[in-house]
């Protein structure tokens, strides 16, 4: 189903960034802010990431995982690079650069 963002997404370095709520809730996944350590813990079923504002690694699975791109904070809001959630959850990504349109697959388990 389309899903509409709350807070417009951005292209940072070639990677879209979206609010960190937006994509975790819409696959059903839960976030938990760590404040003391400005991360985000996201977990849906047995998959787990931990992602850190500024920081280009992440958790996944406790495995290290180097991004692209570093999760930011813009208006209160947590900004993560889509494709690394997304595709951590299983999940297809696909760029339509002439509509700048982004589907992302994914299977209900």
């Amino acid at each position: 189903h389309a899903t509409k963002v709350d807070a417009a997404p951005e292209i940072v370095a070639g990677r879209t960034f979206v609010p960190i709520r937006f994509i975790a809730e819409t696959f059903g996944s839960t976030v938990k802010w760590l404040p003391l350590t400005r991360s985000m813990t996201v977990t849906l079923g047995s998959t787990i990431v931990i992602l850190q504002i500024g920081n280009t690694t992440a958790v996944i699975n406790g495995n290290i995982v180097a991004l692209d791109a570093a999760p930011y904070i813009k208006k209160s809001r947590s900004m993560v690079p889509l494709r690394v959630i997304s595709e951590s959850f299983g999940s297809h990504v696909a760029w339509n650069a002439a509509e700048h349109v982004i589907t992302i697959t994914y299977l209900l388990p």
